[in-house]
């Protein structure tokens, strides 16, 4: 009732104006949907960056629905109604998923170029103003990572589209923009390489095995490549073994610069057996506090690797895992995470962080959040997200234990 009253006392105010899209958005025929769009920009032309955004949200459900008919040529014209940022964002989806299923990829192709050619010309000059949270290095590494994705996509599409040489050399770019590339990217770059018959493909999979960023699949194909040239088994083994050695080392070594020595906030909470856990119980062990929740997709990618962490410690009475399941939204939580660990089949001891009051002592603001304490209660290691690499997630984590295993 009372937005009704302020829709029919302020007609062309903001409430009036997201309603009218809102009745827009439910009109079944898209030719009308699209004239209607047309109509409102021209009795509400957008003065404000909020009235420019919720136009181009308008246009952007439009152009999806548009683009399940696979009517490209319409779907190119109502994509100039929406906002650069967003249209290249959309044409990067739009262009992977097009690629994956194998259709319409002279689509995918002009899509993914022209977000990709967006990324670039906005990390050479951005099209926006520095976010107030950030810092100008941030704001800088930020569009990179955005430049970096694109490019991935573009390489897919190029090698879904026969041109695997193309893809391998714009795979290649998007890996040099990152610090460090997930071994995802590497894989990528190196199926196009082998796609490509390229010359320097064991060469480029040494490199990636000894920064530690290949993952199972890529040491199995250097082990075939080995054997395919050296004719032996052992020797292959021996090898990749030693390249393991020199990237556990170089990890250590990362790793030890980024120590951190910070009290752990103390907490108590009842685990799925309705037991209560403190921290206070846990001295004189490592602890690895892993914040999680069930809607997180990247939280539950890693727990094959934390799974595997956990049984190769689970002798070990000094080092103690704690999973923390936070800000759920579900109404029965301890049924929520319950389910889905008897799932799951994993034996991990699960605290339930109700009320969010654990998760905001530690300052996280992103899930997967992982700490490992030494067993005075100190916080050694801090690691955010997930690269989706297990054998890297579970090399990591034992480096960061052992390590934290040997604090005074």
């Amino acid at each position: 009732a009372l937005k009704e009253r302020i829709t029919t006392d302020y007609p062309k105010g903001a409430t009036a104006r997201s309603e009218r899209l809102v009745s827009i958005g439910t009109v079944p025929e898209l030719d009308k949907q699209e004239a209607l769009l047309e109509a409102f920009g021209n009795e509400f032309p957008p003065q404000t960056d909020g009235d420019r955004s919720m136009l181009s949200n308008a246009y952007t459900i439009l152009a999806g629905k548009v683009a399940d008919e696979k009517n490209w040529d319409k779907f190119h014209a109502i994509a100039e109604h929406i906002s650069a940022g967003q249209r290249a964002s959309i044409f990067n989806n739009l262009a992977w998923d097009l690629a994956e299923k194998g259709e319409d990829v002279d689509q995918a192709n002009r899509m993914a170029a022209m977000a990709t050619e967006w990324a670039r010309m906005d990390l050479i000059a951005p099209s926006g103003v520095l976010p107030a949270f950030l810092t100008r290095e941030q704001w800088q590494s930020r569009r990179e990572g955005m430049y970096a994705n694109y490019s991935d996509t573009y390489a897919y599409v190029l090698d879904k589209s026969g041109n695997p040489q193309a893809a391998a050399d714009m795979q290649a770019k998007a890996i040099a923009l990152m610090d460090e590339a997930p071994a995802e990217f590497c894989d990528r770059h190196i199926t196009y390489l082998q796609h490509a018959n390229a010359p320097n493909l064991r060469h480029q999979l040494e490199s990636y095995i000894l920064n530690g960023q290949a993952n199972s699949n890529m040491k199995d194909l250097f082990k075939q490549l080995y054997q395919a040239e050296d004719r032996s088994e052992m020797g292959a083994a021996s090898y990749l073994a030693q390249m393991e050695q020199v990237a556990h080392a170089k990890k250590k070594q990362h790793l030890l610069q980024t120590m951190i020595d910070e009290p752990a906030p103390a907490f108590s909470l009842k685990n799925l057996k309705g037991e209560t856990v403190t921290l206070g119980q846990m001295k004189g062990k490592v602890v690895i506090l892993d914040f999680w929740a069930t809607w997180c997709g990247p939280c539950k990618a890693s727990f094959p690797g934390m799974q595997t962490t956990l049984d190769k410690y689970k002798d070990d009475q000094n080092v103690a895992f704690l999973f923390i399941d936070t800000w759920e939204k579900v109404d029965d939580k301890e049924q929520n995470a319950t389910t889905f660990i008897q799932e799951k089949g994993y034996s991990f001891n699960v605290l339930m962080d109700n009320d969010n009051q654990v998760v905001s002592s530690f300052g996280v603001s992103g899930i997967p959040t992982k700490f490992i304490l030494d067993k005075n209660g100190k916080i050694r290691f801090k690691s955010i997200g997930y690269s989706g690499n297990t054998d890297e997630l579970v090399d990591e984590l034992s480096i960061m234990i052992d390590i934290a295993k040997g604090q005074p």
